[in-house]
């Protein structure tokens, strides 16, 4: 999922940060609830108007985030990227008849922003969520 880090990366970062209050919080929980609120948001970015989307986007990738200055291989139909190739033509080869990711369509090579919490988004991506086309 393009926002929602995995069960395991949060029960990591937990461990490593120690960012909460009292006991470690459950991770699956906490995946299911960042995609109820993903899914929320989506429809927000979509029903909403152009300058409502935009600055939801500018909340999470402010115009000075930093750039990942290596160039990295995206798909531009779900958010999945990665510096490897070979990784990237195996996430079409998988998720080709769940995401509906074709490699001769969906695949680019570009820039990778880092916004707000670490999160990573392809910069085409983040431009075109801001549009309301993503």
């Amino acid at each position: 999922d393009l926002w929602i880090p995995s069960a395991k990366v949060l029960r990591q970062h937990w461990a490593k940060q120690t960012c909460y209050d009292g006991g470690t919080p459950n991770a699956e929980e906490t995946q299911r609830n960042l995609k109820a609120i993903q899914i929320r948001q989506h429809s927000q970015l979509k029903r909403g108007t152009a300058a409502a989307a935009a600055a939801i986007v500018q909340n999470v990738f402010p115009r000075n985030c930093n750039v990942l200055g290596d160039q990295f291989y995206y798909c531009v139909n779900c958010g999945a990227f990665d510096k490897k190739i070979a990784n990237m033509k195996r996430h079409f080869g998988v998720r080709t008849d769940m995401m509906g990711c074709s490699v001769a369509i969906h695949m680019k090579r570009g820039t990778v922003c880092e916004g707000l919490h670490g999160l990573r988004c392809p910069a085409e991506v983040v431009q075109l969520i801001q549009n309301q086309k993503f």
